[in-house]
């Protein structure tokens, strides 16, 4: 029986067209050596006509399809192998080929079928033949003439019909000779001329129809010339712009005054001088890596430069400053081959906007250990950080931190644990480490209480009932009712004789009819009738499939259908006040995790959890969970308690250990996109398939996988596997496969 796998890819990749301030982090991945990187000193990087990712590094040629490195490297015994191991240029034609410039070994071009290389090399008794082996630039132009720029042999443009090169060379006798041999970039620019970037002579301009060369070179009279004379990289943008990378720094030509704009490094400037790599994504940034300067992106919208550097302490910042080369795919994923292996930034709008402490940018957040959000009657966003009180403009994404002053006049520095508005004026209350605050709307300390009770005077939460009464709890204390009027604590415990309101508190709630709800560390759930004087308690029952799932409850949250929803150290539940019972929601039923730190909902009546493992959107009509993570820009998988908000606007902030994030939920949607699958691998007994495109090795497999549409195999042949991948690098892991063996199998299976 002829069996046939086919394969179904189900799209789960996230985007939003959410914008905020400029001045947030990009979250960076890494690739190297661990992950099957040939080695980690990469040169170039290039996108074939399927999607798949090349890389050359100074140990062989890297295919990347997202989850497996495919190696290349010079084999003497082997016909058709790469050339040589070191590889500085890479380039993908017109016809969608992949060509390869080595060290040593000349230009090779990949011939996908055979999955082998065809080479051209320095011949030094044919003056036809490649001008010399090192091979630093390639490129293939609108007319279809492939180009080739070398280490101390000029410029070469290949015949591929005879398999000869024509040189161009300087010349000290011709002035309109390349101004020098060694080559390091290749362009077009929009009239069809050859723009050559040299390693000493400057910008060169070849003219077709004449076959003389245009030189650009640096006068240190003019500062509307080039920086310097070493240009390693020139860039043509899609509104025509020749884009010239120097040693010194970054210049743009201006076609209209035969001139040159220069950008240059500085704290308002580009993040390096020695320009590597120059791209531009969908939006019109040009994006500029660097040696020794990390990474850069110019928004010529708004004549802004974000600079991203490495980081030693946080491993989502660039591996290394060392950026060597910079491309962008078809689906604006930026990917940079640099000193430290191969550095990714995902494309699309970002989902999870992040705020973090960078210790290079006194207007980032003071810290990124995040404890509580509020905004104020004046629309001002606050966020408490260990560092202190920080003002927060969302506009520009800056951070001010934020004095507070004791009635003296005398600056004082309590950790703030809560917010609350004071009802009847332009005042506020915190509950800090030193005692409730009364302050004013400069934050200025109006009076401070303490309770006398024994215990601790940090107050973590404060709640108010519609007529503004306020119910506070401490670390170790428990809970008190505080008399405004009078201005002194009452212990709520103490009145209620119930131990489980003397200890640790994570969550208060007021519901409609002005009963107070009271989540423990350990006791469960507390129903209290202030007036009434009656106290009843939701525990953990194993006894009672419908019992609250566990005591520790993290969050209480009242929805916009009056359901009541509860953070659990045991999942999500949903209370029925009516008849007092619990529906528990868990990770077996598509949480990522069974903790609970926040519950807050959306403008679509969707619930978004902060848990242990990421965030998670649920919709309780479908029953749905959607769950994200790191890769999808949060500050961390794990969030803290109490560390959640909603903004009049809509936005939600989720805080952390490693910053906060902020979005708008009504604007994280599914990316319906589904990307290409291409079956990378066949085995047969467990065994890699030779490929057996002469016909010599008695193999089924004729040409590559990639480009098999059939195979025939014998009844000894039983059993057999393929490889594959689908060609999106956007959160790759989100990705769903199912295959079906028609003829086989009667339905999908998931895998």
């Amino acid at each position: 029986m002829k069996l046939r796998l086919t394969l179904l890819l189900l799209g789960c990749i996230l985007s939003s067209s959410i914008t905020f301030g400029q001045k947030q982090g990009l979250k960076f991945k890494r690739f190297s050596s661990d992950h099957g990187l040939s080695d980690n000193t990469t040169f170039a990087v290039t996108e074939d006509k399927q999607g798949f990712l090349w890389f050359g590094t100074s140990d062989g040629l890297n295919k990347f399809d997202g989850y497996t490195f495919t190696v290349y490297r010079h084999d003497p015994k082997q016909e058709g192998s790469l050339s040589n191991n070191t590889i500085w240029a890479l380039h993908t034609d017109r016809l969608g080929r992949v060509w390869v410039g080595t060290d040593d070994g000349g230009i090779n071009r990949y011939d996908q079928s055979r999955d082998a290389f065809v080479s051209y090399k320095h011949d030094p008794k044919d003056p036809s033949s490649l001008s010399t082996n090192e091979v630093t630039a390639i490129y293939h132009d609108t007319k279809g003439r492939l180009w080739v720029g070398t280490d101390g042999g000029g410029v070469n443009l290949l015949d591929e019909k005879t398999g000869k090169f024509t040189r161009f060379l300087h010349d000290s006798a011709n002035p309109k000779s390349l101004a020098h041999n060694s080559i390091r970039s290749l362009c077009e620019d929009r009239h069809g001329n050859l723009c050559v970037g040299t390693d000493g002579g400057g910008l060169n301009v070849l003219d077709m129809a004449t076959k003389s060369f245009t030189h650009y070179q640096h006068d240190p009279t003019n500062p509307k010339t080039l920086i310097d004379n070493l240009v390693h990289k020139v860039y043509l943008d899609q509104k025509g712009n020749v884009w010239v990378g120097n040693v010194g720094g970054l210049n743009r030509y201006d076609e209209s005054t035969k001139t040159f704009v220069r950008y240059t490094e500085g704290p308002t400037g580009l993040s390096g001088h020695f320009v590597k790599g120059i791209k531009e994504d969908a939006e019109g940034n040009i994006w500029v890596g660097f040696i020794s300067g990390g990474l850069s992106v110019i928004h010529l919208k708004d004549q802004t430069i974000s600079r991203y550097h490495h980081d030693p302490d946080d491993l989502t910042s660039l591996a290394t400053n060392d950026i060597f080369d910079v491309h962008i795919d078809k689906a604006n994923n930026v990917w940079m081959a640099t000193g430290k292996g191969v550095g990714l930034k995902e494309g699309g709008k970002q989902k999870f906007f992040l705020y973090k402490n960078d210790l290079r940018d006194s207007t980032s957040l003071h810290s990124s250990d995040v404890i509580s959000f509020t905004q104020d009657k004046h629309n001002q966003l606050w966020v408490s950080t260990v560092a202190g009180l920080e003002k927060f403009n969302k506009q520009k994404g800056i951070f001010t931190l934020h004095p507070i002053y004791d009635k003296q006049g005398q600056q004082i520095r309590p950790l703030v644990l809560a917010f609350s508005k004071d009802s009847q004026s332009d005042t506020y209350w915190l509950g800090t480490t030193m005692g409730l605050m009364w302050v004013d709307k400069d934050f200025k300390v109006l009076e401070t209480y303490l309770q006398n009770e024994g215990g601790s005077n940090e107050f973590e939460l404060i709640t108010q009932d519609k007529k503004g009464n306020m119910v506070l709890s401490t670390r170790s204390a428990g809970l008190f009712f505080f008399h405004k009027q009078r201005r002194e604590f009452v212990p709520i415990a103490h009145k209620a004789n119930e131990p489980g309101l003397k200890q640790d508190i994570f969550s208060l709630h007021f519901d409609e009819h002005g009963t107070l709800w009271v989540g423990t560390a350990l006791f469960g759930l507390y129903k209290l009738d202030l007036a009434k004087g009656t106290i009843q308690n939701f525990h953990k029952d194993l006894k009672n499939k419908q019992a609250i799932s566990d005591n520790f409850i993290f969050a209480i949250f009242q929805d916009s259908q009056k359901r009541f929803w509860l953070g659990t150290r045991g999942g999500l539940n949903l209370l029925d006040r009516t008849n007092n019972t619990f529906l528990s929601y868990r990770k077996s039923d598509g949480m990522p995790n069974d903790i609970i730190y926040g519950v807050m909902e959306d403008g679509q009546k969707r619930l978004w959890l902060s848990t242990n493992y990421g965030l998670s959107r649920f919709d309780p009509q479908t029953k749905i969970f959607r769950n994200y993570t790191v890769d999808d820009g949060l500050q961390s998988n794990q969030f803290k308690e109490r560390c959640y908000f909603k903004s009049k606007e809509g936005d939600l902030y989720f805080g952390g250990f490693y910053g906060f994030n902020v979005f708008n939920p009504l604007k994280v949607e599914d990316n319906q996109t589904i990307p290409p699958v291409y079956i990378t691998a066949f085995q047969i007994f467990n065994k890699p398939v030779v490929l057996d495109w002469d016909g010599s090795q008695g193999s089924p497999l004729k040409q590559n996988i990639l480009d098999t549409k059939a195979l025939t195999l014998s009844y000894k042949q039983s059993v057999f596997s393929f490889e594959f991948a689908a060609l999106n690098y956007m959160v790759s892991n989100n990705n769903r496969y199912a295959y079906k063996m028609e003829g086989f199998d009667k339905d999908w299976n998931y895998v």
